[in-house]
C-alpha cells in the first residue's frame, strides 16, 4: 500500500532545496530590477495616478473608480514609490512579492511532499515566463499569487491542528487576499467547499472554529463590497451573451495555461502531461490531498473564468495568478517518486535551474511584456511639437499614459473615448483643419474597415491612408506605438 504523501515528507536534502529557493527567488528579483526601468504601460500608469495620491483618502477612492481592486497593493506601492519615484519603485514590490510567493509555494509544498519536490513546485511558478512576466509589472498579481498560496498554506495547517492560532493565521491571509482583490472571494468559496470535504473524509463532529472564520470572511467581502458601492466604484455590467461567444472557452485555457511561455508550443505539451500525472499520483497516493487542491484550483477556476467572460470584451490570463501556485504544485507531484530515487538530485537540480533560468533570460526581453513606450512618446512630442498642434490619441482610453509622462500642455482631440475610426477622424479634419496634428496609435492592430474602402481587417492608419482625404507623414516607430504627421487635404 503506498503511503500518503503528507506523511511521505522527510528530505535529508531539505536545507539544500530551501537554499536552492531562496537563490532562485533572489535571482528572479534582481534580474526583474534590471528590466524595471522602461517606460509604464497603460495599466502600471493608473497603479502609479493611485499609489501617488497626494491622502490615503484619495488612493482609496481612485482605486475603487479607476481598479476593480481594495487598496493593499497600492498602499505598498506607495511606500516604494516614496523611497524610489521612477519605474523601478513603482514596479519593485511586485518583485518582492513575487519572490515572496515563490517561498510561500516551497512553503507549501513541504506540507504535502519532500523538499525536493517543493522545490521543484516554487522553481516551476518563479521561473515560467508568464509568471515572470508579471514580476516586472506593477499590479497585484505576484500579490494575488502570495496571499492565494499563504492562505492555501494556513488554512490545510488549520485542518491538521484546529488551533484557534492557525485559524487565525488563516483568516489573516484570507483577509490580505481580499484586501488584494476582489476575486479572491472565489478562492475563499474553493476554501469553504475544501473544508467541507476535509471534514466529511475525516468524520469530524461540527467545528466551530471553520465556521466563524468563514463568517468573518464573508462578512469582510460583504462590507468591502458594500462600501464599493456606496462611494461609486466601477460597476461591471454582466452579458451572458458573452458566455455563449465561441471565444469563451479560450478563458478557461488563458486562465490555467496562460503562464506559460506563449511562444513555445513544448511548454503547452508538457504542462498538460504534468498536470495530469500529478492528478493520478495525487489522487493513487492520497484523495484527501487530491480532493483539497482540486477545489483549490477548479473552484477559483470556474469561478473567475466565468466573471470575466461575462464582464471583460477581452482576454487575459493574469487572473488566474492565485491558481497558478496551486497548479505547479499540482504539476510537480508525478516528480514526487522519480526525484526520490536520484541519488545526485541537488546535483541535477542546480542544473536544471542554470538552465531554466537562461530560458527566462532568453524568452524575457522587454518586447516580451507587450508594454507601450509611452515615456519616448513624451520625449519625441516635447522636442518636434509646436504651439498650436494637436494630439489624436488612439485608442481614446490609452490619454491617461501619455498625460503621466508628457507636460507639453498640446491639446488632445475628443476624437473617441475607444478605439478611433475613420469617420470621427475625418469628421475632426474638416471641423479643425488647420494646425498640425499628431495621430499617436497604441496598440495598433487589424480592424474591420468602414464601408466604401477596399480592404478590410486592416489597421488604422492604412485605412486614413486609403480615405484619400488624410495625409500620413513618416511615422516615428517606438516599442507598442507609432507617432505620424497627420495633415487633412482640402
Amino acid at each position: 500500500m503506498l503511503e500518503p504523501l503528507a506523511l511521505a515528507s522527510k528530505d535529508r536534502f531539505a536545507r539544500f532545496w530551501m537554499a536552492l529557493v531562496l537563490v532562485a527567488a533572489t535571482a528572479c528579483v534582481l534580474l526583474a530590477v534590471r528590466l524595471m526601468s522602461h517606460s509604464l504601460w497603460f495599466d502600471e500608469v493608473q497603479t502609479a495616478n493611485i499609489a501617488q495620491a497626494p491622502r490615503l483618502k484619495d488612493l482609496v477612492l481612485r482605486a475603487i473608480h479607476e481598479r476593480p481592486y481594495p487598496p493593499l497593493y497600492f498602499l505598498a506601492d506607495r511606500a516604494s514609490w516614496k523611497l524610489r519615484g521612477d519605474e523601478v519603485g513603482t514596479r519593485l514590490p511586485s518583485a518582492l512579492f513575487g519572490a515572496l510567493a515563490t517561498l510561500a509555494v516551497y512553503l507549501l509544498g513541504t506540507s504535502f511532499f519532500r523538499a525536493r519536490t517543493a522545490a521543484a513546485a516554487a522553481l516551476m511558478f518563479a521561473l515560467m515566463p508568464g509568471m515572470f512576466r508579471y514580476f516586472v509589472d506593477a499590479n497585484a498579481y505576484t500579490l494575488f499569487a502570495l496571499t492565494s498560496t499563504l492562505s492555501a498554506w494556513a488554512l490545510w495547517r488549520a485542518f491538521e491542528t484546529n488551533r484557534d492560532q492557525d485559524w487565525g493565521l488563516y483568516v489573516a491571509a484570507a483577509a490580505c487576499g481580499l484586501g488584494c482583490h476582489l476575486l479572491f472571494i472565489f478562492h475563499i468559496g474553493s476554501h469553504f467547499l475544501a473544508g467541507l470535504a476535509y471534514k466529511r473524509s475525516l468524520r469530524w463532529s461540527a467545528q466551530p472554529r471553520f465556521y466563524k472564520s468563514m463568517t468573518l470572511l464573508l462578512l469582510l467581502w460583504i462590507a468591502w463590497v458594500l462600501f464599493y458601492i456606496r462611494y461609486g466604484g466601477l460597476h461591471f455590467p454582466i452579458s451572458l451573451r458573452h458566455l455563449l461567444d465561441r471565444h469563451f472557452v479560450y478563458v478557461f485555457l488563458l486562465t490555467y495555461f496562460g503562464f506559460l511561455d506563449r511562444s513555445r508550443a513544448l511548454s503547452f505539451f508538457l504542462w498538460p502531461l504534468l498536470q495530469i500525472g500529478g492528478a493520478v499520483t495525487l489522487y493513487l497516493r492520497d484523495k484527501r490531498l487530491f480532493t483539497y487542491l482540486l477545489l483549490l484550483i477548479v473552484v477559483p477556476l470556474i469561478g473567475i473564468s466565468l466573471f470575466v467572460g461575462a464582464t471583460l470584451e477581452f482576454l487575459t490570463y493574469r487572473y488566474g495568478s492565485g491558481i497558478f501556485p496551486l497548479t505547479c504544485l499540482l504539476g510537480a507531484s508525478v516528480l514526487e517518486a522519480p526525484l526520490a530515487r536520484l541519488r545526485w538530485a541537488p546535483v541535477l537540480a542546480v542544473i536544471m535551474t542554470v538552465a531554466a533560468g537562461l530560458y527566462v533570460i532568453a524568452g524575457a526581453p522587454i518586447g516580451f511584456f507587450d508594454y507601450q513606450d509611452w515615456k519616448g512618446a513624451a520625449t519625441f512630442l516635447g522636442q518636434n511639437g509646436r504651439p498650436g498642434d494637436t494630439l489624436i490619441i488612439d485608442p481614446g482610453w490609452s490619454r491617461e499614459a501619455l498625460d503621466y509622462y508628457d507636460h507639453s500642455l498640446l491639446p488632445r482631440a475628443s476624437v473617441s473615448n475607444g478605439y478611433a475610426d475613420v469617420p470621427s477622424i475625418l469628421n475632426y479634419c474638416g471641423a479643425h483643419p488647420d494646425g498640425r496634428k499628431w495621430l499617436i496609435a497604441a496598440f495598433e492592430k487589424p480592424r474591420p474597415a468602414p464601408p466604401g474602402l477596399a480592404q478590410t481587417g486592416v489597421a488604422l492608419p492604412d485605412q486614413l491612408k486609403q480615405s484619400g482625404r488624410v495625409s500620413l507623414g513618416p511615422p516615428r516607430k517606438l516599442t507598442g506605438i507609432t507617432i505620424y504627421p497627420l495633415a487633412c487635404q482640402p
